[in-house]
């Protein structure tokens, strides 16, 4: 009989250190997943107030965060179409207080609606590069009739 209530104690004993092995995975599993929430937050930054960079009677542009990865940037952006004509919206170029970086948007938004689309951003360094001051020039095409859009904001 001493035998088995040892061979229980020993079991029970083996089965609540696994147990806990694995309760201790699991909070390091929770740690990583919460770090990794905090990296993406600190790759990010959102507006307050989204800045216009236009805003007429055929389009509206609204710039929405700003994000890095990989030496990469991008700018979110939102454009409404408020016109009867298809609207076609591109850039090649922005400014970080006067240093050109090659940029590309290239997009066709319906008439009457909406759309997220992006800048994509080469050679940034660090989410701190969208601090400085960003200005660029965007082509829109309406109806064969080709507009130039100047901007500036501040990231």
């Amino acid at each position: 009989m001493r035998k088995y209530i040892l061979i229980s104690c020993i079991c029970a004993c083996i089965l609540s250190l696994i147990v806990g092995c694995e309760n201790i995975d699991s909070n390091k599993s929770d740690v990583d997943e919460s770090t990794k929430v905090e990296a993406q937050n600190e790759n990010a930054i959102d507006f307050y107030e989204n800045p216009i960079l236009v805003d007429n009677e055929d389009l509206k542009i609204s710039a929405v965060n700003l994000q890095y990865k990989d030496n990469a940037g991008m700018i979110e952006l939102i454009i409404e179409n408020k016109s009867d004509e298809l609207i076609s919206v591109s850039l090649d170029k922005l400014f970080f207080s006067d240093k050109e970086r090659d940029a590309h948007l290239s997009c066709n938004i319906n008439s009457n609606s909406s759309a997220n689309e992006y800048i994509y951003i080469e050679s940034i360094t660090s989410i701190n590069d969208f601090h400085d001051k960003i200005e660029g020039t965007l082509n829109v095409l309406i109806n064969e009739n080709n507009n130039q859009y100047d901007f500036i904001f501040k990231g």
